[in-house]
């Protein structure tokens, strides 16, 4: 897998779990 692709994967993953009930709790 290209690198670039795989930093994108991984910073997807992060942004998701950041739209999740609890992240959005958190970051209100």
């Amino acid at each position: 897998m290209n690198q670039s692709l795989a930093d994108h994967a991984r910073t997807k993953a992060e942004h998701d779990a950041l739209l999740t009930p609890r992240g959005l709790r958190r970051l209100n």
